[in-house]
């Protein structure tokens, strides 16, 4: 994949199908995260490789590293995503 990449909610929130990631605070929230999702494509955080953007997706909270089960904190991985080039939407 060349960028640049946006990132598109794939699940498993209806309402959010479709949609393109626009921000992301792995620490907001007492950890929690918090996302800002837009319909339109200008609107959308840009990437400039495949692996920024995952990276982005799997980043782990600072705030609460671990989730009560013991695993790594990672708020964004709550959603399915699908990376896509810019040029071919």
């Amino acid at each position: 994949m060349n960028g640049p990449l946006v990132i598109i909610c794939r699940g498993p929130f209806p309402e959010l199908d479709g949609q393109y990631l626009v921000s992301s605070d792995v620490d907001a929230n007492a950890g929690r995260g918090a996302t800002v999702w837009s319909p339109d494509l200008a609107d959308a955080k840009q990437f400039d490789t495949f692996i920024d953007a995952m990276q982005c997706w799997t980043e782990q909270s600072t705030v609460q590293p671990y989730r009560d089960d013991g695993q790594p904190n990672k708020p964004l991985t709550a959603y399915s995503i699908e990376p896509m080039e810019v040029s071919k939407l």
